[in-house]
This record gives structure tokens, sequence and C-alpha cells, in this order.
């Protein structure tokens, strides 16, 4: 299982006698490429047997390492010449980006220039909230 998804399909189990006692060896193998969205999720294997009373469970937590995901772009209207104005941009990532830099121009292939953030003159800012979830 991861979380609460069944992903006993993309395993594959083998089962080998190892003596003349009917004694089997089981391994079972999962194959599985973790997308953003199953980060901190549960990995877990169950395991059930006519001798056991009840299933048998081992689990693990799911880190999954992955660049910032690009969110659409919007656009702002109505800004008055003058005001403040406070823009989020939500991204995902993990780990947390190690800088973050403002550009401005017309397109972001050929920006006019960029401001590092936090702005020395203290004129901009900005700062990385955390959302929970990598994000």
């Amino acid at each position: 299982y991861l979380g609460n998804e069944d992903i006993t399909k993309m395993s594959e189990k083998v089962e080998t006698l190892t003596d003349d006692q009917g004694t089997y060896k089981s391994v079972s193998t999962l194959t599985r490429r973790f997308d953003p969205k199953d980060d901190e999720k549960t990995l877990m294997c169950s395991i059930t047997h006519k001798t056991l009373p009840t299933g048998a469970n081992t689990s693990v937590p799911v880190r999954v390492m992955f660049k910032p995901i690009e969110k659409d772009t919007t656009t702002f209207y109505q800004i008055q010449l003058g005001s403040n104005y406070e823009v989020k941009f939500n991204f995902s990532s993990n780990p947390k980006p190690d800088d973050v830099m403002w550009k401005f121009g017309d397109n972001l292939e050929n920006p006019e220039g960029s401001l590092v953030i936090p702005e020395a003159r203290g004129r901009y800012r900005t700062y990385l909230e955390e959302l929970g979830n990598n994000m």
C-alpha cells in the first residue's frame, strides 16, 4: 500500500521451495517511480498467512526529492501606482529552495532585470512560508 492505495499489482512475487520439509521462501519486489504527490505517504507491506491470527505489516515513510513544480502564470490587474501590493506564488519542492529571485519584464525569456530578495533598501521583501506537505 502507498497511503491508502493498494499497489500490489505493481509488485512481483516469487515463491521458492527451500527444503524437502515444505518450507517456502517468498520474495515480493515492488518497482515504482514515485511522484511528488507521493511525498510524506507511508509505504506498507502487508502479509497474511493461515498460521497468523492477524496479518503482519511493516512500513516505511516515503520522502520524494523533487525540483520546484511550476504552477500556472497569473496576471495581476488594477494595481494602483505607488501602492503596496502583495503577490503570493505557491509551489512545491523537496528540499526547499536555496534562493528566491524575482524577474520583471514583458516576458521571462528576455527579462528587463532581476531583484535579489530581500532588497537592501527595504522596498521589496519576500519570505518562504511553509504550507505543509513540502508546499
